[in-house]
């Protein structure tokens, strides 16, 4: 057959010849469910067939003397993409039915053309969210992957995977869960991605991209590639120099638009290049470049201070806000901002503009973090173990009090997220039974007797138990009439306190002088701080927690490792002003307990959009007073309010 062919119809479209080299030497895939497999292959043969008419089919056979279509049994394949057959080494204690699924993966023995090449030139995947504790068995296999944590969800052993898989300045693009920017568990996958050149970051929030399904995806691109300011040029790669920093003259000609009269006084002379031995030598030339830029381009500041941090990688990020759009391109390409990766530590990741980065800055600097604010009084709600047994109504608690009186003594009012509404005094038909740790039951035989009615769902799990039938609760030292953990914190749910829902999709604390327990969805501040009360429902207090703590669908998740980290202002009330404005505050929020109260006695409409009204304006006035207390200008309370 001929070797010479056309790479394009007549039309102007790829002919079947070349996509079938495509197909056979540039496309491969690994998929654990076979069934996938086939559809893939199915998808790629009938995309290569798009366009093809008798006639082009016809040529090509005539032509070329073989099948129009090929068999991609060796590029489409199905495996575990985590799993190699190194697993044979470890005791990984698996049931035959597991090893029958497990499916290893062998990737250089069965893609050897590909690793001879020194790896692949791109990896993307769409990989499966599954949770960590789907996966038990595997744990043992995947300590071996550096971004391993017991909690890890599946996709961040995915992103090492993929990364491994590409040669040098290969590009890898995958689309996960978010949860890895924030997360404990994603502290190893993050420390690992900075030694990487992170391209782009597209972050879509808790915005339904797949249906149905709260995936709160992001984009991310790779390259495996080290990142500029972190580049440790070893002599032998010094032959590569004038590619390395041709290279970073193109990114900087390209991120920042550099005029066409310009470009060629960047390019450096041949004998500049034979300068250059080490690290210093790089960044001296690389500075000097900056320095004549510097001269020639006047046209405004932030194109000078970009200019000069360019050598230092900085992340395409777009944190996109909606999918009313026609093409993701473009919207990412209007919308982004770029952040520079090292600022970025294996601790959570926030990536905000500049703007916005300067303002948290200001507020960082102004306050004190709230763990110090409240030196670490902060304590979650009573997990039970059984709420059924424990959770009882107000007719069972009317009972068991009228049974004997002591037995008031233990019985709590009980607090679950929907009790939780702001600033107002929560009203409870539930209790909670608070047999502690240590208790004698004996003294209350009537609460024993309840609680018996429950005890095979009560008892703790024995120690070596192994079968998965168990119907009590988890292992533990606890009696089976006792709650589950050891609330040794318990006289502080009868403080005057500040309570908060966990999971907010709008600021969410209360003030609670009535000794109300709760369930651990809500935490607690034994502090009478209505100060602080006021600063948490405001407009600050939810930017705050809008960038401190991890998103959810329409709100956040307030885990204290990182909502103790919010800056809290606090007033010096010698200062005149100051305490002005902090007694304003605190008389707004006792107005708005009796506000509350009369809006839920109250029946007659105009009575209630009244009284709606008065609570806007003390909040708009709170709102304004915190602004000044934190010192912040219009062009901070704007970005704050369009948040």
């Amino acid at each position: 057959a001929p070797k010479d062919y056309s790479l394009l119809t007549p039309d102007g479209n790829l002919t079947a010849k070349v996509k079938k080299n495509i197909l056979l030497n540039n496309i491969f895939g690994v998929d654990l469910d076979a069934n996938a497999v086939e559809v893939t292959k199915l998808s790629l043969l009938l995309k290569a067939l798009e366009k093809e008419t008798g006639a082009s089919i016809k040529t090509m056979l005539s032509t070329y003397k073989e099948r129009v279509l090929p068999t991609l049994d060796s590029n489409i394949l199905s495996g575990n993409s985590l799993v190699d057959m190194d697993y044979l080494k470890l005791d990984l204690d698996l049931t035959p039915e597991q090893e029958a699924k497990l499916n290893a993966f062998p990737w250089k023995k069965k893609f050897a053309q590909v690793f001879a090449a020194n790896g692949f030139d791109i990896v993307i995947g769409n990989p499966p969210y599954v949770r960590h504790d789907l996966f038990p068995h595997l744990k043992t296999y995947l300590k071996r992957y550096e971004v391993y944590h017991g909690n890890a969800d599946l996709y961040s052993f995915f992103i090492e995977k993929g990364l491994k898989l590409l040669k040098s300045d290969g590009l890898y693009s995958i689309i996960v869960a978010n949860k890895w920017l924030k997360a404990d568990y994603g502290e190893p996958l993050r420390k690992f991605l900075l030694s990487k050149k992170i391209i782009e970051v597209v972050d879509f929030g808790d915005l339904p991209v797949f249906p149905k399904v709260a995936a709160y995806p992001c984009i991310l691109t790779i390259k495996n590639a080290t990142d500029y300011n972190n580049q440790n040029i070893q002599q032998e790669e010094i032959s590569k120099k004038k590619e390395n920093v041709d290279t970073i003259i193109d990114d900087i000609i390209t991120n920042y638009a550099i005029p066409d009269a310009v470009k060629n006084k960047l390019r450096l002379e041949d004998n500049q290049y034979e300068k250059l031995r080490t690290l210093e030598d790089y960044k001296s030339v690389l500075n000097g470049l900056f320095k004549t830029l510097n001269k020639i381009i006047t046209q405004t500041e932030d194109i000078k201070t970009k200019t000069e941090n360019s050598y230092k990688h900085m992340i395409r990020t777009c944190l996109v806000k909606t999918l009313h759009f026609e093409n993701l391109h473009e919207y990412v390409k209007n919308h982004h901002f770029y952040f520079k990766q090292n600022k970025l530590d294996e601790n959570a990741w926030t990536m905000i503009d500049d703007s916005e980065a300067k303002l948290l800055d200001k507020i960082k600097k102004i306050g004190v973090p709230l763990t110090e604010y409240l030196k670490d009084n902060v304590y979650r709600g009573v997990v039970t173990g059984a709420n059924e047994a424990f959770v009882i109504d107000e007719n069972t608690k009317d009972y068991l009090i009228k049974a004997d009186a002591k037995n008031a003594s233990v019985i709590k009012p009980y607090l679950t997220g929907k009790d939780i509404k702001p600033y107002e005094t929560p009203n409870t038909s539930q209790y909670l039974i608070f047999t502690k740790r240590g208790i004698d039951i004996s003294q209350y035989p009537d609460i024993e007797k309840y609680l018996s009615k429950f005890k095979s769902k009560l008892e703790p799990k024995p120690k070596n138990y192994t079968n998965d039938d168990w119907q009590g609760r988890k292992e533990g030292t606890y009696k089976w009439y006792e709650i589950q953990d050891s609330t040794d914190y318990y006289e502080e749910f009868e403080k005057p306190k500040i309570m908060y829902q966990v999971f907010q999709v709008k600021p969410c604390f209360i003030f609670d002088i009535n000794g109300h327990f709760c369930n651990n969805s809500i935490w607690i501040i034994p502090k009478d701080d209505k100060y602080l009360l006021a600063l948490l429902n405001s407009k600050l207090g939810w930017y705050l927690i809008a960038n401190y703590c991890s998103q959810i669908q329409n709100g956040y998740q307030l885990i204290w490792k990182y909502l103790s980290k919010i800056p809290i202002k606090i007033p010096d009330l010698s200062n005149q002003t100051e305490k002005k404005l902090h007694d304003n505050i605190v008389k707004n929020v006792n107005e708005f307990f009796k506000l509350y109260e009369d809006l839920q006695k109250a029946t007659l409409q105009t009575k209630i959009d009244a009284i709606k009204n008065k609570i806007t304006y003390f909040e708009d006035e709170i709102n304004e007073w915190i602004f000044d207390l934190y010192d912040l200008d219009s062009t901070d309370r704007e970005l704050i309010l369009q948040s």
